[in-house]
């Protein structure tokens, strides 16, 4: 039975036979794969948190805050201002910040969920007062509206009450005047009253001439008052007069009356004093001055105890007594009644009204409003209580109720201007507290931003995208336009945001894709030129490679339908494609070349290409396919679609490798090389053509060995020899002579990077990745050093499912606890970010409030609210850090913080806190995860690579050791590449190193890496099995590759190197680390130490088990040619003689 060719040499037979069937059916394939492709930049995704694993606690955490703390509002945009002198709250700052607030809802008002900046503090704490002012007034004006109709009627019967006594007085007042002045009169002028004493006698006289009408007699108990009162208190009767009476007419009616009042109502003598003796000294007074007007001034007296003729009284016979009596009772009377008219009252019963009026409620709300003691605030009140009590008993008897009303208004505005005396309203921003400015402006006054939030109410996920994409950017043109047109040239403008670098990342970002595929293309089309010497053929291979990224794109955009696409995952494809694609186009193109110099035509040349380095190119793509296959087991939808974007990309490359380039050479032919003249130009002989050395007589005699030869000296044999040996087999016999050496040396060189690539630090800085003058950056960093407040983008954590009421006493007594041990132990470490402050139920505004008081916990109820959830016992922190969201330090903090805050819990006993689920949200916590997922993808994509790499290469290869040997090889170069890395990027630059590199690179570069080695090791393989020992074969093998090899990965590393084109940082490391790699690997690792350790272990190189060795087989035709190209040294006959 005849052995069965090889899978490579039938498939060169094929596609020799059906090259022209091949491309058909190829371009049917690309026609229909242009339109997807092109549709795939529609489905790019380029926020890397969209592809975090969707079972992460942080997803959870992030729908149960979706769910119990429900909003519209979704994204946002800051704009940061930067006094450069003056003021931040300077005027012209404050106008400018207002006309942009209104220009933003003008023009994007469907947009705009809110904006808020210092003046929306000013006009909410504004408002607020208003709101709290109304709130007070309108709980006094209800409380005034239902007392003040009471207190009036009140005070009506008072005033009734003031008539009825006044009148009392004045009968009491006028009569005692009348029968004093009488009894004083008759006494002396009629009886010697004064003189002698009363008597019967006296007592008649008296009563017969004061008996004028029934009742007024002088009774003789009275007569004796009136002696008693003039013998013991006056000088004499003649000192007494009309004013003297009216002294005596008060001291006696005030006895009467507090007696009589006494008796009937059982009034004190202070009571009395209080209420009773003002009214009555009141009258007096009044009496004497009207007494005073109507008669003393007019010369009337009616009585006088020094002559008789000045007295009004008759004596000179009863009727004429009787007519003098009548006529003074008269006078007397008109004076009580013109005393009744003059009189004011209203003072008397306001007085006695006013404890009436009860204000203690108002008070007490007052002072909690103003958080001042009620003392103060009824200090305060004092002048305007005798007002207040005026407009109450000035509404009248029985008021409407529109006059109530009025009146209750006109008191409601008395308490307001108290109020706004003791607590005036702000009209600044300088009268707002520094608890809420240091929310927007810096403690000195130089830094503040407005910050906008987008409206997400009846909008899709997309349409949230779409918004933000075109409205975020025209914001941030608005705030620079706005400036220039206001003439803000003291302030500077900065936008910046989460979005807003979101977005200038991914507008970045495609930016420098559009640009990197066109250089891409150029400088691999030079290169490509250079290599063939011919346009045509140079297009041969971009023709062949673009097709096949077109067609993997398609197929990615088919993906899309049930994956998430990263923008990462098309740029890599594209350029990975180009790569390591026109790599295995020229590993077949040069094989091909060279069977060609060989003389075989161009149906077998194609074959014998597709055989050898068919194989070495599937074998080298199958490496590839594992470094990026192993990148989708790690439950990470990140690397997962790399890995099939690139598993794809890679296998439509080998089978354009292998199908259609050399379809497409076999279908241009001789045409191949056009134009001739770079052919000439570029001299391609030089590295397809291996010259011949001129041969000796002897050597074109063909001597059989051991005939006699013209004898020479050694020595100038072996120069000879040396001479015309090229120089690339030169350079190999002294690599393969010092391996040892080599090896040695490369180890010490290399030991050194590998220890900053294995203490690297990867970082999710995305800020620290943007250009350095970028504006985002430089607005962030000023919030973070320069607001008191840090970063105004919060690290939230959720209390889920508590056993009691997050507003519990005990329950706010461990959560400020907790916050206040979160923020002094945070800020104890130097390696973390450290806490400004914590925003939560205990303190909603930063600062821990008197929560056991429930005035308080009302106060504070609108603050308070957002932290609560309705649905549950949920509430959550809010944390603020003196960094931004992407620095290393949050990152720490993040990382931290949940070991933190359980060992607070356990240490501290906050028991109501304990069995609560505590989830980590924001966007600091986001970044966490994605690189925490990533390095804990990193276990298991290294061995899985390693050992699927060596799987592959052991069965290629058929040996133990060579497979670890490349390994290794490779692995050098990765951590020589890190090493260089951090030195130029974390050291020089002062950038951070992408999280996604060192994975990347590691997948990337074992695979693409070892392209160049397998092609290498085939080839020496080819010649090993051939007949050649170990170190010739070694050295034929880099002759004939090394050119190829160095070429290929030049042309590789040009196609990674258009990543540093970008102004992106991290697709500059990622260029960088992996042109610096391929340059590498292609050079120093593949054309010296790779044949170092090959000749230092050869005894291992190709040991392995026999089913998989292949049985070596002298070619002698083979073996000729060499020895023709190359003198052979005399240990090295030996050999080939054994």
């Amino acid at each position: 039975m005849a052995k069965r060719e090889p899978f490579f040499a039938r498939l060169g037979k094929f596609v020799a036979k059906q090259y022209k069937k091949i491309l058909l059916v190829w371009l049917v394939i690309v026609s229909g794969a242009i339109y997807p492709a092109i549709r795939l930049n529609d489905v790019l995704n380029y926020n890397e948190m969209d592809f975090l694993p969707k079972d992460l606690e942080f997803h959870e955490g992030k729908a149960i805050f979706d769910e119990y703390f429900p909003s519209n509002a979704t994204g946002n945009t800051i704009i940061v201002m930067q006094a450069i002198s003056g003021l931040i709250t300077s005027e012209e700052n404050l106008e400018y910040i207002k006309s942009l607030t209104e220009r933003i809802y003008q023009e994007f008002n469907e947009s705009i969920y809110t904006v808020q900046s210092i003046l929306t503090v000013f006009d909410k704490y504004n408002n607020s007062y208003w709101e709290k002012v109304n709130e007070v007034l309108n709980a006094y004006h209800n409380l005034l509206a239902k007392n003040i109709s009471v207190l009036n009627q009140e005070m009506y019967r008072k005033f009734d009450e003031k008539i009825n006594a006044t009148e009392q007085i004045a009968n009491l007042f006028t009569k005692y005047w009348f029968n004093f002045s009488r009894t004083v009169y008759y006494g002396k002028y009629n009886t010697t009253l004064f003189s002698t004493g009363p008597n019967a006698t006296i007592y008649q006289i008296i009563n017969d001439f004061t008996n004028f009408t029934e009742g007024f007699a002088i009774t003789p108990n009275y007569i004796d008052e009136v002696f008693s009162i003039v013998n013991e208190t006056l000088p004499g009767i003649e000192t007494v007069n009309d004013t003297l009476v009216h002294e005596i007419a008060l001291r006696e009616t005030n006895s009467t009356l507090f007696n009589l009042l006494n008796y009937t109502e059982g009034i004190t003598p202070e009571e009395y004093m209080q209420i009773h003796y003002p009214l009555l000294e009141y009258y007096a007074s009044t009496w004497t001055d009207v007494f005073t007007e109507l008669l003393t001034t007019n010369g009337t007296i009616i009585v006088d105890g020094g002559t008789i003729t000045n007295n009004l009284y008759e004596n000179s016979n009863y009727s004429s007594a009787f007519t003098s009596q009548a006529n003074v009772w008269r006078r007397l009377t008109l004076v009580n009644k013109s005393v009744f008219t003059s009189l004011n009252l209203d003072p008397f019963v306001l007085n006695e009204t006013l404890a009436l009026l009860d204000l203690t409620a108002i008070y007490e709300k007052a002072a909690e409003f103003l958080g001042v003691p009620e003392l103060e605030i009824e200090e305060a009140f004092q002048p305007f209580i005798p007002t207040i009590i005026e407009s109450v008993f000035n509404m009248g008897r029985n008021p409407t109720n529109e006059t109530v009303r009025a009146v209750t208004d006109f008191i409601v505005e008395i308490v307001l201007s108290i109020v706004t005396t003791i607590l005036p309203p702000p009209t600044s921003i300088d009268d707002l507290p520094s608890l809420l400015t240091q929310w927007f402006v810096s403690p000195d006054e130089r830094v503040t931003f407005v910050l906008i939030n987008y409206n997400s109410f009846n909008k899709t996920s997309e349409e949230i995208d779409e918004v933000i994409n075109r409205v975020d950017a025209a914001i941030g043109k608005l705030a620079h336009d706005l400036a220039t047109e206001l003439q803000l040239t003291q302030t500077a403008i900065y936008h910046t945001g989460d979005d807003f670098v979101m977005e200038t990342w991914v507008e970045q970002a495609e930016h420098d894709a559009r640009r990197i595929d066109i250089f891409t293309i150029v400088f691999v089309l030079i290169i490509l030129i250079i290599i063939f010497a011919s346009f045509l053929a140079s297009i041969i291979p971009l023709i062949a490679i673009g097709s096949s990224i077109a067609i993997s794109m398609a197929i990615l955009w088919f993906i899309s339908f049930g994956l998430e696409i990263h923008f990462l995952a098309s740029l890599f494809l594209t350029v990975t494609s180009l790569g390591a694609g026109v790599d295995y186009c020229i590993f077949i193109f040069s094989r091909y070349e060279e069977e060609r110099k060989n003389g075989k035509q161009k149906e077998e040349a194609i074959e014998i290409a597709i055989k050898y380095a068919g194989e070495s190119v599937f074998h080298s793509g199958l490496t590839v396919m594992i470094g990026f296959g192993a990148l989708i087991i790690p439950d990470f939808p990140l690397l997962r679609i790399l890995g099939i974007a690139m598993c794809i990309g890679i296998s439509i490359s080998i089978l354009s490798a292998l199908l259609i380039v050399p379809s497409i050479i076999l279908l241009f032919g001789e045409c191949l090389w056009w134009p001739k003249f770079l052919q000439k130009a570029l001299r391609p002989k030089r590295w397809f053509e291996k010259k011949q050395p001129k041969k000796s007589n002897d050597e074109q005699n063909e001597l059989p060995e051991g005939a006699p030869r013209i004898i020479r000296k050694k020595k100038q044999e072996t120069a000879t020899t040396t001479a015309k040996e090229k120089w690339l087999i030169r350079f190999g016999r002294k690599v393969t002579k010092n391996g040892l050496t080599i090896t040695i040396f490369a180890i010490i060189l290399t030991t050194p990077f590998l220890y900053f690539a294995f203490t690297m630090n990867t970082s999710t800085d995305m800020l620290g990745m943007l250009p350095k003058d970028f504006e985002g950056t430089i607005g962030r960093d000023i919030l973070s050093e320069r607001l008191a407040i840090g970063d105004p983008t919060p690290v939230q954590v959720i209390f889920h499912n508590l056993k009691d009421n997050p507003l519990n006493t005990s329950v706010l007594a461990d959560t400020g606890f907790l916050c206040f041990e979160i923020t002094l132990r945070s800020n104890l470490d130097d390696k973390t970010a450290g806490v400004r402050l914590i925003k939560t139920t205990a303190q909603p505004l930063g600062l821990l409030i008197p929560y056991q008081d429930p005035y308080y916990l009302e106060l504070y109820a609108d603050f308070i609210e957002p932290y609560v959830s309705k649905k549950s016992n949920t509430f959550y922190l809010e944390i603020f850090l003196d960094k931004n969201p992407y620095d290393d330090l949050s990152e720490r903090f993040v990382q931290e913080l949940p070991e933190l805050i359980q060992q607070i819990i356990n240490e501290k006993h906050l028991d109501t806190l304990q069995g609560a689920e505590i989830y980590f949200l924001g966007l600091a916590r986001g970044l966490y995860e994605i690189k925490k997922v990533t390095d804990d993808a990193f276990p298991i994509v290294l061995p899985i690579v390693i050992f699927g790499v060596y799987i592959v290469l052991f069965i290629l290869f058929g040996s133990y050791f060579t497979p670890i040997r490349l390994i290794i090889t490779i692995s050098l170069s990765i951590g020589f590449t890190l090493g260089v890395m951090v030195l130029l990027f974390s050291f020089g630059f002062q950038v951070p190193i992408f999280w996604l590199l060192p994975l990347m690179l590691f997948s990337i570069l074992m695979g693409l890496g070892l392209d160049y080695d397998i092609f290498l090791v085939t080839r020496i393989k080819e010649y090993y099995d051939k007949g050649l020992s170990n170190r010739e074969a070694i050295i034929q093998a880099l002759d004939h590759t090394a050119v190829i090899i160095t070429s290929c990965g030049i042309l590789m590393a040009t196609a990674y190197a258009t990543l540093m084109l970008s102004k992106l940082w991290h697709l500059r490391e990622l260029g960088f680390a992996f042109a610096l790699a391929i340059i590498l690997d292609t050079t120093v690792i593949r054309l010296i130490l790779v044949p170092a350790i090959m000749m230092l272990m050869e005894k291992l190189n190709w040991v392995g088990p026999k089913r998989l060795m292949r049985a070596r087989h002298h070619d002698a035709e083979f073996l000729q040619k060499v020895k023709e190209k190359s003198s052979l040294k005399p240990e090295e006959k030996k050999e080939k003689e054994k």
